[in-house]
């Protein structure tokens, strides 16, 4: 026994321990020792073994002496619990959004990141949130026996350290922690375990099924629309090789509508009897497939007033080519008489058709300026004149003095006719690329107006 410390003077040494430190902390208490914020006290119970350091501050609070882990900070809690509020928020936003305009985003082609954030995105942002809801509840887990051997009345073995919650099945833990709610009163456990099967078993796999897709989205959206000329119309719909007169005028509708008819698709803003003004959205945005438009615009149409012509024969009236007659087309009144120019015709072609309006008068005379097209008829401007002929081959001993070729039909019809023009108010839905997508409704009456109107 020699050489060793003998157990009363043990304790004796540790009793005079505990009471100096006593003195001490009634003294500094009542402010008889007041060390200095850059000085360290040292409290020793003899003078071989000095106390343990003791650091003063706010940092330095019973409630953050170290013993507790940084996942059971009272910030850490705060911050998590802040998240989940935000995560709350955010889905009430979402929601509502997606009630009021059918969707949350439209993704096109151009953005496909979009579509890979609200594809993948959900379940890894749930991972990471069960994870770090994971960390807290281990680790109170772990700390639940040392809190209950930390009670007055302490606990027994099979309640404090006997306790296994972090190395058992997260599934069964609820279970367990219910069993001591008489002796021992485990309640966060309980609530810690619970919340945690619910963020493993509901919330990470709901997070794959929380936002969906679908093709075809009903959105309302308010938007203003303006009327674009023919020119810009032409330039985004793919409408080229129209001159400028073409494009300047009404008429522009119903050539496009011509020239597309044959393919089965119709010139946008246009139907098998009518065109309507084009328009777009004021503000530039990118073109959905399958977007509708609805506003108010102007619907054009028009009829035709025709009479029969009679074909005939004659000496040209002017002598511009003597002993040679030309092929005249007057209207069954006899009120309006065509001549047909040469250019119209030759003797080699099998048939001859044409339309004659104030469109081709215009196009004729600046391709043949020193010809005319004579055509002798009140409000010949308005007049839409057609003509379609067979021409019948010609004798090998026939000549021709004047080498002209001009045909000599053995069976031509012709007519002559007024379009009448008409216009309404009409509400009509047109998808994004200006297809009619359903049958205009009129909002006023019809009024009748020129062709050439300005």
């Amino acid at each position: 026994m020699s050489g060793t410390t003998p157990w009363l003077s043990s304790y004796s040494l540790a009793t005079d321990y505990e009471e100096r430190r006593a003195e001490y902390a009634i003294a500094e208490e009542h402010s008889l020792l007041t060390p200095s914020a850059t000085s360290h006290t040292y409290y020793a119970a003899s003078s071989e073994k000095p106390l343990p350091r003791i650091n003063y501050g706010w940092r330095n609070h019973l409630a953050s002496l170290g013993w507790r882990p940084k996942t059971l900070m009272p910030g850490f809690l705060l911050g998590f619990a802040m998240i989940s509020v935000v995560i709350l928020l955010t889905l009430e936003f979402m929601l509502r959004r997606s009630k009021k305009f059918g969707a949350i985003v439209f993704v096109s082609e151009e953005t496909k990141f979009i579509d890979y954030c609200f594809t993948y995105g959900p379940q890894l942002f749930a991972i990471l949130y069960s994870l770090l809801f994971g960390s807290i509840d281990h680790d109170l887990k772990r700390l639940e026996a040392f809190f209950q051997l930390s009670c007055r009345d302490g606990a027994t073995a099979e309640d404090s350290l006997f306790l296994s919650y972090h190395y058992k099945m997260a599934c069964f833990v609820p279970f367990f922690a219910f069993r001591h709610r008489r002796n021992s009163r485990h309640f966060a456990v309980l609530c810690s375990s619970c919340a945690l099967v619910l963020c493993l078993l509901v919330v990470t796999p709901a997070a794959g099924t929380m936002f969906s897709k679908e093709l075809n989205i009903t959105r309302i959206e308010e938007t203003t629309f303006r009327h674009i000329t023919p020119q810009e119309g032409a330039m985004m719909w793919g409408e080229a090789g129209y001159s400028s007169w073409d494009t300047s005028t009404t008429a522009f509708a119903y050539k496009a509508y011509s020239q597309r008819y044959s393919q089965g698709l119709p010139t946008p803003f246009t139907g098998e009897s009518y065109a309507l003004f084009p328009f777009v959205p004021t503000d530039s945005r990118t073109r959905i497939e399958n977007e509708e438009w609805v506003t108010r615009t102007t619907l054009v149409a028009a009829e035709l007033d025709c009479l029969p012509g009679i074909v005939q024969s004659k000496q040209d009236p002017e002598d511009a080519m003597p002993g040679l007659n030309i092929t005249q087309i007057t209207s069954i009144h006899h009120r309006c008489a065509f001549y047909l120019p040469p250019e119209l015709g030759s003797a080699f072609w099998t048939y001859t058709s044409f339309m004659i309006d104030i469109d081709f008068l215009q196009r004729y005379k600046k391709a043949y300026p020193k010809h005319k097209i004579r055509i002798d008829c009140p409000g010949k401007d308005q007049l839409l004149i057609g003509f379609w002929g067979r021409t019948k081959p010609p004798s090998p001993a026939t000549t021709d003095p004047w080498g002209s070729g001009l045909p000599n039909y053995e069976k031509a019809t012709a007519v002559f006719c007024k379009p009448k023009h008409y216009r309404h108010q009409v509400d009509v839905t047109v998808d994004s690329f200006g297809q009619v997508m359903r049958a205009p409704l009129f909002t006023t009456p019809r009024a009748t107006f020129g062709l050439w109107e300005s």
